[in-house]
């Protein structure tokens, strides 16, 4: 077995058996990529299938690893149930009865099988995104932390925009793209994300954008696959943490606690510099000594978090 699973104590043989189920969803077939593989860092791409496709290590993490995208799974098939018994519903009226106006609303909505295109590299890039509200705007559901909407969102307008360049690619439109989010952590008076569920709207790429991040990480991940497995752990090493600034703030020389500090809002990372520069200025015109600096935190990729047995 190459992916041995920690931490189960407890667990009985129906939730061992969903989430193998949900170990299963990160494996694709040799000579194809996904939308989700081609978002990710493609050092843990490329050793995640050595480990499940090919068995040439192992890797030991715990369940609960899987249990962020157990909870997407779950939404993802109640919701796809939900749309489903509503079209057999209406189909049983057939002018015997007058459907309610929800019946009605959830008629527009179209679901999705995986779409399949060949591409310039020799592999084929798949895809297979939530839903269709009236057959032309994408909507794929996440349930997600709230550190993940404010600062991983670009993945996620990656993940859509491929989506949406495989539709034009088999000749459907796409009008609009769009989250629909559940926050799974938000607090009740936490004012930086508007609601717990909320659906967000998505940036439209020019399609020639597309095809050239789409050209990058294909390549990208060919090269990578080329590298030995010594070669891609090294690679992970290094890239496995990352700093981002998580604000900034205000202090006085020899003193101990920071005067202020201003958080980053809605990632406006430079409106928080700028305060925290301005407060600087008038705080030394009362008395000298201020100074202003970035709050640095030094986070772990989620990318890695299954590797972690090979990388420490």
């Amino acid at each position: 077995m190459s992916l041995i699973l920690t931490n189960n104590t407890g667990l009985n043989i129906l939730f061992c058996t969903i989430l193998d189920e949900v170990i299963g969803n990160y494996i694709h077939n040799h000579g194809e990529f996904s939308v989700t593989e081609l978002s990710r860092h493609p050092a843990s791409v490329i050793l995640y299938r050595r480990c499940i496709l090919n068995n040439e290590f192992d890797i030991v993490c715990d369940y609960i690893d899987f249990v962020p995208a157990l909870q997407g799974i779950v939404w993802d098939k109640f919701t796809k149930d939900v749309i489903r018994k509503n079209k057999t519903l209406l189909e049983t009226y057939r002018g015997k009865g007058r459907p309610r106006k929800e019946d009605y609303n959830l008629s527009k909505i179209t679901l999705c099988t995986r779409i399949k295109i060949d591409t310039d590299f020799g592999v084929k890039l798949t895809g297979e995104l939530d839903y269709l509200l009236n057959e032309s705007c994408i909507h794929d559901m996440k349930v997600i932390s709230k550190q993940t909407f404010l600062q991983h969102m670009i993945r996620y307008e990656e993940q859509l925009n491929l989506y949406r360049y495989l539709r034009l690619k088999k000749g459907y439109p796409v009008d609009c793209l769009n989250l629909d989010i559940i926050i799974k952590d938000k607090k009740k008076y936490d004012t930086e994300i508007p609601n717990i569920m909320f659906t967000h709207s998505i940036k439209i790429w020019d399609i020639n954008d597309t095809e050239r991040f789409i050209h990058r990480k294909l390549k990208s991940l060919i090269e990578y696959e080329n590298k030995t497995t010594e070669e891609l752990i090294e690679i992970a090493k290094k890239d496995r943490f990352s700093q981002e600034i998580k604000g900034w703030a205000v202090k006085k020389k020899g003193n101990q606690n920071n005067t202020k500090i201003i958080k980053i809002q809605n990632g406006n990372e430079e409106g928080a510099r700028i305060e925290a520069e301005n407060y600087t200025t008038l705080m030394n015109k009362k008395s000298s000594g201020y100074y202003s600096y970035p709050i640095i935190k030094t986070i772990e990729n989620y990318d890695f978090n299954v590797l972690r047995s090979i990388l420490n």
